[in-house]
């Protein structure tokens, strides 16, 4: 009778082990089905994702962080997200003030976080994998190619009076230039530096695609725009309110020296956006470069970019002559 009985205990922990392990694993799979988004691809996602704005996630979250749980996690979204703090496997948003939440994008392509530059806009798409702590973090996320646009080449000159208009002195080039020969490009030297002013335009496409979200302006008031002249590279040193107002054409919403991270350009709109860049050159590097017609590239924020030559750089007398054509 011992014997039977122990038997008998055995086969119903043998039967309780087997009830216990059985569920767990099952709503393991679910949960991670459903936090990774069954690892779609990035062409999957996008075909799947619904468009949001992070903060309407972020007001749910704190009215009711359960209930936003149970409405986002799992689902897939395309968002515009600022790039606050770039780390080895993620970037950072910053923490939304109304509502306390920030953000995690766990990137998939560690491409993309290497091409990350700080206080820009991206759009992404990707998975709610936990809402917690303040914090949304989204997993199996890539950031969305901006294919979708044309950034054109307006202008690209070479002052010879640079930055300064011989106008504000009732001058023109030529009588600046005479009272200053050391300008005269026969006279630089091969480190001395020029002005070169960059004018573009970009657009939005007119077909479906990506939002253009506008690059913001660096930490030090520049603009995000950077001019690379065969293997030199140069920042932009157009500062805020650094602006010629007769080529207001290309300062339209520049009041502040740059776009707000708000503005985008919509897809399949005709929006558009212009910029000016001011560089400072060494003479060398312009006179060697338009000797080869080297390959000049102007970037912004390292999302937008142009390619020409340096044949298409066009040298003028001041300011005044610039405005004049874009204008003209």
């Amino acid at each position: 009778m011992k014997k039977v009985l122990s038997c008998f205990l055995a086969l119903v922990m043998v039967i309780g082990i087997a009830g216990c392990s059985s569920a767990p694993a099952e709503n393991t799979s679910t949960t991670e089905t459903k936090q990774t988004g069954g690892a779609l691809s990035y062409e999957e996602l996008l075909e799947k994702a619904e468009q949001i704005e992070l903060s309407n996630i972020y007001a749910d979250a704190d009215e009711n962080a359960l209930r936003a749980e149970q409405k986002y996690v799992g689902n897939t979204y395309r968002f515009a997200a600022y790039a606050s703090e770039i780390e080895k496997d993620n970037f950072r948003t910053p923490t939304f003030i109304d509502y306390g939440y920030h953000s995690i994008v766990n990137l998939v392509d560690k491409g993309d976080l290497i091409n990350l530059s700080k206080s820009n806009t991206y759009e992404v798409v990707g998975v709610v994998s936990s809402i917690d702590d303040s914090t949304i973090v989204f997993n199996n996320a890539y950031l969305i190619e901006p294919d979708n646009y044309d950034f054109v080449l307006d202008g690209l000159y070479y002052s010879e009076t640079g930055a300064l208009d011989p106008s504000r002195y009732n001058l023109t080039a030529d009588e600046f230039l005479k009272k200053n020969p050391q300008l005269l490009e026969e006279n630089l030297k091969e480190d001395d530096e020029i002005d070169l002013f960059v004018f573009a335009t970009l657009n939005a496409s007119n077909k479906d695609g990506a939002d253009l979200y506008l690059p913001n302006k660096a930490d030090n008031g520049e603009l995000a725009l950077e001019l690379k002249i065969g293997n030199k590279s140069y920042n932009t040193i157009f500062k805020i309110n650094d602006i010629d107002r007769r080529m207001s054409k290309f300062f339209d919403g520049y009041d502040d020296g740059y776009y707000s991270t708000e503005n985008a350009l919509k897809a399949g709109s005709d929006d558009s956006a212009e910029i000016a860049g001011l560089f400072s050159v060494e003479y060398g590097i312009y006179k060697e470069a338009v000797e080869a017609n080297a390959e000049v590239t102007l970037s912004w924020g390292g999302k937008y970019t142009i390619t020409a030559n340096a044949k298409d750089i066009v040298k003028t007398g001041s300011v005044s002559t610039i405005a004049e054509k874009l204008n003209g």
